[in-house]
């Protein structure tokens, strides 16, 4: 499900920052690049598959924040993982709040984002024409309420978090 966008909307259709991130439960807020990106299919059947145990290690749960096109989510998102969570953020107001960054040239196209692109690639995860900003980089945070408890800045477009830098 596509959730409301703002930090703090002005829309009262949309839910406030508490509501969608209660501090009673711990949530994992993970950004995405771009949905031509190898490496955000790749993330996502990543947390797809580690869901069971973040739930047993307490993480209640996970959201997916995106900048593209809405009619491109609900593609990519019915395809790879139909009941998660997503926050359209097209003004990038949460990756400029967290610091999600554009990355270097080394950290997109560098030796070891490519090497992990090829693995991705070789894993099943296809790559796509990019759809908005390539250039940012993705970003990791478990958060309690507006609480950062624990956060996982790749210093690569590629690189993987463990489950243990989640959790």
């Amino acid at each position: 499900m596509i959730k409301g966008r703002s930090l703090r909307s002005q829309n009262p259709e949309c839910p406030t920052w508490s509501e969608q991130f209660p501090t009673d439960s711990k949530t994992l807020l993970v950004f995405l690049r771009h949905f031509g990106c190898t490496f955000c299919r790749q993330t996502v059947a990543l947390l797809k598959e580690f869901e069971p145990e973040l739930k047993r290690r307490g993480v209640d749960k996970i959201v997916f924040v995106f900048h593209g096109a809405l009619d491109d989510a609900h593609e990519f998102f019915e395809e790879r993982w139909p009941s998660i969570a997503a926050i359209h953020d097209p003004d990038l107001l949460y990756y400029r709040k967290f610091g999600v960054i554009r990355g270097t040239p080394r950290q997109l196209l560098g030796p070891r984002a490519l090497i992990a692109g090829i693995q991705g690639l070789l894993s099943g995860h296809g790559i796509g024409r990019p759809k908005s900003d390539p250039f940012l980089m993705p970003g990791f945070f478990l958060l309690k309420g507006d609480v950062i408890l624990k956060e996982f800045r790749p210093s690569h477009a590629g690189e993987m978090p463990t489950i243990e830098q989640l959790s």
